[in-house]
């Protein structure tokens, strides 16, 4: 009945690893900067997910990108760098490899490349979770979400990640 299907729908937490909020930075004014972390890996979920920010963003969307696998990058390349144009800025990781092998040509900063080629006007290549931090440290601004996408260890990058920026600010401040 309905009342059983809105006492259901009012219990729901969502979906895991679906557009999760997983962090905050208070940068002390204006609205905290978000780390959201997100499964999308495939450039049709990542377009539906930084639509989705875009709508829900106070100021910038930050998007931070691990491709999943040399293959999939690789048959997608095109469709991948087309896939950021509702983020202000892309920062890409390595290639998370699922046990594959690297191919010749087909990385993060072929990644870059392209998006930028396409006209994107802020894109670029992060080492580790360390870089990544300290990227982030120098660009992010009071109401802007990160929104950390693919399908491998990122999920790992993006629950440490708040902390890490906030020990990379106060590294500057000193």
């Amino acid at each position: 009945d309905d009342a059983t299907v809105c006492d259901g729908f009012s219990q729901f937490g969502g979906v895991k690893r679906r557009f999760t909020k997983v962090g905050e930075i208070d940068l002390g004014q204006g609205d905290p900067v978000t780390v959201i972390d997100d499964y999308g890996h495939h450039p049709v979920e990542i377009r539906a997910v930084l639509s989705a920010a875009r709508e829900s963003a106070a100021n910038r969307v930050i998007a931070v990108m691990q491709p999943h696998r040399y293959s999939r990058l690789g048959d997608l390349m095109d469709e991948f760098q087309q896939a950021f144009n509702d983020a202000d800025a892309v920062l890409v990781t390595p290639v998370y490899a699922a046990g594959e092998l690297p191919v010749d040509g087909i990385d993060s900063q072929a990644l870059v490349n392209g998006i930028k080629w396409r006209g994107h006007r802020s894109a670029a290549s992060v080492e580790g979770p360390e870089d990544l931090a300290q990227a982030l440290a120098h660009m992010i601004a009071p109401g802007d979400q990160i929104i950390c996408l693919g399908a491998g260890d990122i999920t790992k990058w993006a629950a440490n990640l708040a902390e890490a920026v906030r020990g990379q600010l106060a590294e500057t401040a000193t």
